[in-house]
């Protein structure tokens, strides 16, 4: 069971969890995702592909993130898919909430708040591990 918290429309936590495999979220109902934009020491972004396999936007090129899990703060989950997904540990990089934004998708229950970290870190591309 993924756990996720359900938000209100003004990012406020409303008490409720659900799971995010079984249950849609309802109009009106928000969870929080949370994206690295990875900088290192030569100025270089560090972007990822999605899998082909995927659903929604297959092979699209994006930074490393996902979604928050039931009491977790999104600057935690930041720095845990960011390890899931590349094998960096962001934990001790300079790093800083850059922007903020809602989705609505109502009918598809795709409602959520996304807070994008920039995070400025010292690794080689031979440190990442896909």
């Amino acid at each position: 069971m993924e756990s996720i918290d359900v938000y209100d429309s003004s990012r406020n936590f409303t008490g409720k969890q659900i799971d995010r495999q079984m249950e849609k979220l309802k109009p009106d109902e928000y969870m929080l995702y949370a994206l690295a934009l990875i900088e290192n020491t030569q100025g270089q972004f560090l972007l990822t592909r999605r899998a082909l396999t995927k659903k929604w936007a297959a092979g699209a090129w994006e930074i490393p993130g996902g979604g928050v899990d039931a009491g977790e703060s999104t600057e935690t989950a930041m720095l845990r898919e960011a390890r899931e997904e590349t094998g960096l540990d962001l934990s001790s990089c300079t790093r800083q909430r850059i922007l903020t934004y809602r989705n609505d998708e109502p009918e598809s229950g795709d409602n959520y708040f996304c807070d994008i970290y920039l995070c400025h870190a010292d690794f080689q591309p031979s440190d990442i591990r896909i």
